[in-house]
């Protein structure tokens, strides 16, 4: 169980746990909680598999780089959004497509979060 955990404190946390079991519990016994903690370690792993953060940067074009539209680099992501969709942003909501690719999101059954800026602020 310790070969196979690399992190050095997460290993320290591994070997407590397998002395406590041991001191307190027959050996055969030990090699369930082993089982137990690989195939929660496994699960744990295919979980961080499955998390994606995709960042868009979009502006006015600086010397050689070149960015987005806005509204182009945002739709895409949406149209991508299987489960979850964080969005923060400014105004967002005064482009159609956007609040269009928000409301099919939802339907898709997209969990969605947005921070703007109130229309107040913006102007």
């Amino acid at each position: 169980m310790l070969q196979v955990t690399p992190q050095p404190r997460f290993r320290a946390l591994v070997e407590t746990v397998l002395d406590g079991w041991q001191a307190t519990t027959p050996l055969p016994a030990a090699g369930g909680l082993a089982l137990a903690l690989e195939a929660a370690s496994a699960t744990a792993q295919q979980y961080q598999a499955l998390a994606q953060v995709d960042m868009i940067w979009t502006g006015p074009e600086v010397g050689e780089v070149h960015t987005r539209r806005t509204d182009q680099a945002l739709l895409q992501v949406i149209q991508a959004a299987e489960r979850e969709l964080l969005v923060v942003s400014f105004a967002v909501y005064k482009i159609p497509l956007v609040t269009q690719g928000f409301i099919e999101a939802v339907r898709r059954g997209v969990r969605l979060r947005i921070c703007l800026e109130s229309p107040e602020a913006s102007g």
